[in-house]
């Protein structure tokens, strides 16, 4: 079953980008074309975002990324 909230493909509709497992450098630059506000919270890589991936970005929609740091094994 599809989200309601997915968007359709093919459409010219904004969509969220999968960002988890990135650098901050990578994902803000990944996100920027899609002129976005984004807030941060933590360092690292990113562990999680919302809107979720696939998600349609309406007009003014905001981003939070999650980062923390990896953990050594």
């Amino acid at each position: 079953m599809a989200s309601a909230e997915a968007a359709e493909p093919g459409s010219d509709a904004r969509v969220m980008p999968e960002l988890r497992g990135r650098t901050l450098r990578h994902a803000l630059a990944t996100l920027a074309p899609l002129g976005v506000g984004v807030k941060v919270d933590g360092s690292g890589l990113v562990v999680a975002q919302a809107p979720a991936p696939g998600v349609a970005l309406p007009a003014e929609t905001g981003v939070r990324l999650t980062l923390a740091s990896a953990t050594p094994r």
